[in-house]
């Protein structure tokens, strides 16, 4: 296959350039910079630099989603417009392409908080067979965007929701947790401030495993089309677990609060035999936590202990 993956120099977004490369397919990389433009070129990753939100830089991705075979979403974005905006402008781009043939792929992998209904019991838990919720008010968004492209019968449309996604430079992780922690390690209190709430937990990925699973539903679209799939491990992890993990390996003390995602996976397993192979963050934080700080440039993580 030949794909277009918008986003390609992102924490998502490179994994999953590089996992499409070791399958064998032709790899488009759309990125602003042109030093993020070698780095996908070197892992032979062909680079598209524009900006992917403005008119010059559609014209500029939307030739190529014209006559490539998938075209995935991974820009990160905050609202439905410039979501729907990418969206239309794919449509229009392969809207010439002849009826009765291979369809064009299309993925987005955004919104995940869609399914979650907060703490509580068995009523809590969800997975993708059941109805979108409007628990988080920021997210009721995504649900708009799944409708008009599901809606769209020229295309395969799938939808990818990724969780908490954790590894390499932490992403999520990295903001609410890791970067306090790291500033705390350079003061005299040694105290971080993070989120965290009494009985919360979290649902979780290793970007290489959510990379695994977009190439898998993308290899499989005429199967997958018109899915949403939930890009996460098997089990939960207690925020209590995390915060108290990273506190072991960084030697500090943390205060936090944070909501919770009660979900568990099941498309993924059924339709394209997807299961998740990295350690979970929680088992691996020794492993999580030095990779984070060698994407800051310290030197402590050359010294592993045996």
């Amino acid at each position: 296959m030949k794909v277009l993956i918008l986003g390609a120099s992102g924490f998502v977004g490179f994994p999953t350039c590089e996992a499409f490369c070791r399958a064998g397919h032709i790899v488009y990389g759309q990125t602003r910079s042109p030093s993020s433009a070698q780095k996908l070129a070197e892992r032979e990753i062909v680079p598209v630099v524009c900006d992917p939100l403005t008119d010059q830089g559609r014209a500029v991705w939307g030739e190529i989603a014209a006559r490539v075979d998938v075209v995935i979403d991974l820009i990160v974005i905050t609202g439905p417009q410039d979501t729907l905006a990418t969206y239309r402008h794919f449509a229009a781009s392969v809207a010439s392409r002849p009826r009765g043939g291979a369809k064009p792929t299309y993925i987005f992998a955004q919104g995940h908080w869609t399914l979650t209904r907060g703490l509580g019991g068995l009523e809590a838990w969800t997975d993708e067979r059941q109805p979108q919720t409007e628990y988080n008010a920021l997210t009721r968004w995504h649900a708009e965007v799944e409708r008009e492209i599901f809606a769209n019968t020229h295309i395969h449309a799938i939808a990818v929701h990724p969780p908490m996604v954790y590894g390499g430079s932490g992403s999520w992780y990295a903001t609410y947790i890791f970067e306090p922690a790291l500033a705390a390690s350079k003061t005299e209190a040694k105290v971080f401030e993070t989120i965290w709430q009494e009985g919360a937990r979290l649902t979780t990925v290793h970007r290489d495993d959510l990379a695994d699973l977009i190439l898998r539903v993308a290899e499989r679209a005429p199967i997958c089309q018109g899915q949403a799939f939930l890009g996460a491990n098997p089990q939960s992890e207690s925020m209590r677990d995390i915060i108290d993990a990273v506190v072991r390996v960084s030697g500090l003390v943390a205060q936090a609060w944070v909501s919770t995602t009660l979900q568990k996976p099941s498309l993924g397993a059924a339709l394209v035999g997807w299961h998740p192979r990295r350690m979970g963050l929680v088992d691996g934080m020794d492993v999580y936590w030095r990779s984070f700080l060698a994407s800051k440039g310290r030197s402590e993580v050359l010294a592993p202990e045996a």
